[in-house]
Formats: structure tokens, sequence, C-alpha cells
């Protein structure tokens, strides 16, 4: 992900909170959905019906999603 400011640990570069400016840890977001893929929402719906599908699950039915979370105001900024 690209990002306009960063922390750099180990000469990696790490973004920074875009709400709250203190270093982001990189990491997934995961879920399993063998069924099912996991979808976009412009709003909540009954059931969890609709949505546009992202298709990203892995052949195991796993879903993995890249991105980054800032532990100190609960921010998640991912990259599908």
């Amino acid at each position: 992900m690209e990002c306009l400011i960063c922390y750099t640990h180990d000469s990696i570069s790490m973004p920074a909170c875009p709400n709250c400016g203190k270093e982001m840890v990189p990491g997934f977001l995961g879920t399993e959905r063998i069924f099912s893929d996991v979808s976009w929402f412009k709003e909540k719906t009954m059931f969890g019906t609709g949505g546009e599908s992202l298709d990203i699950k892995d052949k195991m039915g796993m879903i993995y999603i890249e991105g980054y979370r800032c532990t100190s105001c609960k921010t998640l900024q991912l990259k599908y």
C-alpha cells in the first residue's frame, strides 16, 4: 500500500494512520467463507443480502485481505 506519511523500522516503511497519525501494523483480515464470498455493502442490509462480491476467496475457502491496523484508534486500511 502506498502511504503519504510513513514510519520506518529496520528499513521497512509502515504507514501512518489516516485518523490519528500513529503507526499502523501490517497484517491480514481473515475469515472462512466456504460457500460464499466476501461482499462490499454501501449500507447495512437485512441478513447481509445483496452487496458486490469482491471474489477474493482462496482454494481452501479462506479469505485474507491484506492491510494495516491501527491499535490506537481501531482503524483498518485494507487492500483487496
